[in-house]
């Protein structure tokens, strides 16, 4: 432009800047009117979501979800002996046997029995020196006496309290800090039944049994991995009555009070309860997904021992950092709600035996997906159906077992099949959820095996199986 004249040289800045003012003009309006579009269309699908709810009758109020009031004096929150324990105050803090570092037992190399593998539980690998099976039981119950104190103090407060949900009033279930202590505690009881039952003590172990119920009760409350970790939690009692039949413990007595402890139908009530709350827990998840999220991630890594902990960070860093318009926020809130409500529309599947259980669908996959590993949203091992179904299974089995074994105590051996069994409960054709028969049969070291075959197909899944060992404890 050297050549020209000023007055074309001004022109032509004048045309460069103009298009370049319209450039930027028209950007700007790109830019406001994807996102003011992106703002609406995020809007009209958390509005289309709610809308969905309220037409399946799902409220999305957190207040209509509130724990019932506890009496003044029955919350275990309130005990001072419950408190105590619940905050580690006590050393060592409650946990199995090898992790409490008790004086004089060995902590490396034990070989921690499979209740469900049938694997025995010895307690001789527990010491150093050579001794028998009854010699080491009679050192551990010395060592193990001051745990045993407090286990029983403890049991007598749960067990005097009536079931409690907590995770209304608090996000106590939202901290993987709380989710151990529930299991670890489980596990004390699990462990003081069975030393019980070597000492020949059957009627503490059965004790011991009602307090694991009744402590995984109080805390099944609305939200799904409440539900979730009671299963686990009461689960140890299933694991007490194996090793008790295994050592031919129990009385006829016993076993009636313990088959009272375990259901033996899926409970859909209480998931479906579950869905529900975290229908309405979506939009709150969502606005405080970046506090809650990285609070829990931290906790994760320290207390979980997570195998892939980049690519869980990177997850939670993506869910909580992704910045944009508000209406994308909006579609994260229908995404989950609608995840949950999907499970619900399907409500009268779930009890139709031999039916798929419903599963997530693409959501599991997507890269809005949160931090479905705490929360346990995702659909693994079939899905959360199958997870109820799953532990229905595990509680038939118990349950047969125990009427096996009440035929033993009558007849002096097990029976040559489960037909000649009468069955104080009622499973028709004694099938799994899935409408699987359950399978039985005598085994030559005097025992028997038992098992079902739920969920054999799906990927990763072997039966549900207990098979008595051989050798000793």
């Amino acid at each position: 432009m050297a050549g020209l004249p000023v007055g074309h040289q001004s022109l032509g800045m004048k045309t460069f800047f103009r298009r370049l003012l319209w450039f930027v003009v028209i950007l700007t309006v790109l830019f406001f009117g994807g996102w003011g579009f992106e703002n609406w269309r995020g809007g009209s699908e958390w509005r289309k979501a709610q809308e969905r709810a309220a037409r399946m009758g799902v409220s999305l109020d957190l207040a209509d979800y509130a724990a019932e009031e506890i009496p003044e004096g029955e919350s275990l929150m309130e005990d001072p002996t419950f408190l105590a324990e619940w905050n580690g105050e006590i050393e060592p803090v409650l946990d199995r046997i090898t992790s409490m570092k008790l004086e004089g037992v060995k902590t490396r190399g034990i070989r921690s029995g499979s209740v469900w593998k049938g694997e025995a539980m010895g307690y001789r690998q527990y010491f150093e020196e050579e001794m028998s099976g009854a010699e080491a039981v009679r050192k551990l119950d010395e060592i193990y006496r001051p745990v045993a104190a407090r286990l029983e103090k403890l049991g007598k407060v749960v067990l005097e309290k009536p079931p409690q949900g907590q995770g209304a009033r608090s996000d106590i279930f939202l901290r993987s800090e709380a989710i151990l202590r529930l299991l670890k505690t489980g596990n004390a009881f699990q462990e003081f039944a069975r030393l019980s039952l070597r000492k020949g003590d059957s009627k503490k172990a059965v004790w011991a049994c009602e307090a694991i119920v009744q402590f995984g009760d109080h805390f099944a409350e609305s939200a799904l991995i409440d539900l979730l970790v009671s299963y686990s939690v009461k689960r140890d009692s299933e694991k007490a009555i194996w090793d008790g039949i295994w050592l031919r413990k129990w009385t006829g007595q016993d076993l009636d009070r313990l088959a009272a402890l375990i259901p033996t139908d899926p409970d859909y009530d209480s998931l479906e309860k579950a869905l529900r709350y975290e229908s309405a827990m979506a939009s709150w998840f969502v606005d405080q997904a970046e506090e809650l999220d990285r609070k829990i991630l931290d906790d994760a890594g320290k207390k979980y021992g997570i195998n892939d902990p980049p690519s869980l960070g990177d997850r939670v860093s993506y869910w909580t950092t992704y910045q944009g318009p508000s209406g994308w926020q909006d579609w994260r809130k229908a995404t989950m709600l609608n995840v949950w409500l999907d499970l619900l529309k399907q409500r009268s599947a779930w009890e139709t035996s031999g039916k798929e259980s419903p599963e997530f669908s693409g959501f599991e996959t997507s890269r809005f997906h949160p931090l479905v590993w705490v929360r346990n949203m995702q659909g693994h091992e079939g899905g959360l159906i199958a997870k109820v179904q799953k532990q229905a299974t595990r509680s038939r089995l118990a349950r047969i077992a125990i009427e096996l074994e009440k035929y033993r105590l009558q007849e002096r051996d097990y029976p040559e099949s489960l037909d000649v069994i009468n069955l104080s409960f009622s499973i028709q054709d004694l099938t799994d959820p899935e409408g699987r028969d359950l399978r039985y049969e005598k085994t030559d070291n005097g025992y028997f095996h038992l098992w079902s075959e739920f969920g054999k197909e799906r990927k990763g899944q072997s039966n549900l199986e207990w098979r008595f060992p051989e050798t000793d404890g």
